[in-house]
């Protein structure tokens, strides 16, 4: 009788079976009412209003019964860095068992943009990419749209752990961003925060999706270039156009000569 050995699963395989097993790969929260100060960007004497403090998210979990009820402890998500914004560095207050671990974030950036432009035109170059010119400087502003955290089972350890893998946009960013309009209030009461597995066939359209919608300003600049070109080739088309009926119109008067001869 011959032997057969089970196959060893790889490391793939393993991924795509405790994925598949796991019930639930994708949570949600969005109530963010009274969460973060509103960003005025009406009034012109407040700029720069500068970026906002250092948010931090910490997460942790237990594991649900058959019966959909809970009896288990939460655990901690394991993994996460130490928050950017520390209990003695901010004005807000924390609570004498909170975590000083988690995820940070900003409700919202500030950068300042250099501009080649003349005093006159400073002002309207500054508003034309988004920003707010004050007191010699353009000053933008990105505004917090979504959030998403990525996490993973510990398969190593003896116990059910989860991990922290970072955010689900570029270069691990936990938020994405859009720029915000001058003359604008934003509320901030509704953003979403995600969290899914490393595996969430979300992830990659999130990555794509933030690299587009970051900054456009490459495809403003390729229109304007084939603008430019459509206009210069126009241009020398009606040139060309131009010379073939000057040449005919001489080639016909030559023709006319030499038949009155």
């Amino acid at each position: 009788m011959q032997h057969h050995d089970t196959p060893t699963k790889t490391e793939a395989e393993k991924e795509l079976h405790s994925l598949l097993n796991y019930k639930q790969s994708y949570f949600l929260f969005n109530d963010t009412e009274y969460v973060f100060p509103k960003l005025n960007l009406k009034n012109k004497t407040n700029i720069p209003i500068g970026p906002s403090e250092d948010y931090c998210i910490h997460l942790w979990w237990r594991q649900q019964n058959r019966d959909k009820t809970y009896d288990q402890p939460f655990l901690n998500v394991t993994e996460l860095p130490k928050c950017e914004n520390s209990k003695q560095q901010t004005k807000y207050k924390w609570g004498l068992n909170e975590f000083d671990h988690g995820v940070s974030f900003q409700a919202w950036r500030e950068t300042q943009q250099k501009l080649w432009c003349a005093n006159f035109s400073c002002e309207y170059d500054c508003s034309f990419h988004g920003g707010i010119y004050r007191n010699g400087t353009c000053y933008k502003y990105e505004i917090l749209r979504r959030l998403c955290i990525k996490i993973d089972f510990d398969r190593d350890s003896k116990e059910d752990q989860i991990e922290f893998q970072g955010g689900c946009y570029e270069s691990d960013e936990v938020g994405l961003y859009e720029q915000a309009k001058p003359n604008e209030t934003y509320s901030l009461e509704y953003i979403p925060l995600e969290v899914r597995h490393k595996q969430d066939p979300y992830i990659v359209y999130a990555e794509s999706h933030y690299n587009l919608g970051r900054d456009l300003s490459i495809f403003f600049w390729l229109s304007v270039g084939c603008l430019a070109s459509s206009l210069f080739l126009t241009v020398l088309l009606s040139f060309c156009f131009c010379f073939i009926i000057k040449n005919s119109d001489r080639n016909n008067r030559k023709y006319v000569r030499e038949d009155l001869n």
